[in-house]
């Protein structure tokens, strides 16, 4: 597994356009990133646990028992 997936959700967690594009065309999005397509995958599974394992593999930050984790849902701009 590439490290890059580690950058790739960092950027897509903290940019409101990169977020945009995802949510507009999330197969063209992960096409046009440096991702391997097997990283690819499982981001588009929308697999919490696929992609958490992923991340896990190239993150300094590990899970810990116990350890609550918080979603932040954005909602899309009205146009």
């Amino acid at each position: 597994m590439s490290p890059a997936v580690v950058e790739f959700m960092e950027d897509l967690a903290t940019d409101v356009a990169k977020q945009r594009a995802f949510r507009e065309a999330p197969e063209q999005y992960l096409a046009d990133s440096r991702l391997p397509e097997q990283q690819r995958q499982a981001v588009l599974s929308g697999e919490a646990e696929q992609v958490r394992s992923m991340m896990a593999e190239h993150s300094s930050v590990k899970e810990r028992p116990g350890a609550i984790i918080v979603v932040v849902a954005i909602a899309p701009d009205e146009d």
